[in-house]
This record gives C-alpha cells, structure tokens and sequence, in this order.
C-alpha cells in the first residue's frame, strides 16, 4: 500500500529498477563507468507535494537507445551533457496542477548510451 512516505520514493525506485533491468538486457557491449558530479534536492512528502507540478505513478513506454538519446562532447572529445527523451505511461495520478496530464508524458532523462555504448 502506498503511504505518503513512501510515495516520494516510488518513481527514483522504478527507474533504479529499469536501470538494472536495462544494464543486464545491454551487457553484450562493454560499458565505462564515467564519474560525473551532480546536486539534487530531497523533499519530504508534503513539501514535494507544494513544489511539484506533477506527481504520478509512470512505466517507461520505449527504451534507452541511441534513436532517444543525446550526447554532446567538446572538441576534444571528453563527455559534457547527455540525455535521453523518453515515454512515460501514466500509471496513477497523485497531482495534477495544470489538469493536462493525460496518459503519457514526455521526459529528458539523465541517461544516455554513446556512440561507444558507454
């Protein structure tokens, strides 16, 4: 059963899911780890609920592929911005403040494969 503590937790879990799901379907290429820094802000749940615009429960409709993705690198070629557009099926909705959400959702995820599949 879902509790408004566990709830801000559902969506960073189905995608560390996903993620690991997706990692083992790729394996057949050879993958570099590339360390990269990064901020992020935590919210508890009600807090989360005055911020966000939208909160839903989402399964991704594609998968993270070289068609979806992004990469951009300097000219010497070291990695500087990466995504991936990708569909989202709207499962539940928590929170709709625009009333628009519809069935799905288009998103720019932080994950991209390269050219070198890394």
């Amino acid at each position: 059963m879902l509790t408004k503590k566990r709830l801000p937790w559902l969506i960073p879990i189905s995608f560390a899911v996903l993620f690991a799901v997706l990692f083992l379907l790729l394996r057949q290429a050879p993958y570099k780890d590339i360390a990269l820094e990064g901020s992020y802000k935590e919210y508890d749940y009600k807090s989360l609920k005055e911020t966000a615009t939208i909160i839903a429960l989402v399964e991704p409709m594609d998968s993270l592929s070289k068609k979806n993705r992004t990469v951009v690198s300097n000219v010497n070629g070291a990695l500087t911005d990466f995504y991936a557009k990708r569909r989202l099926k709207v499962l539940k909705v928590f929170k709709d403040a625009d009333k628009n959400i519809g069935s799905s959702l288009s998103i720019l995820e932080r994950a991209a494969i390269s050219d070198q599949n890394e």
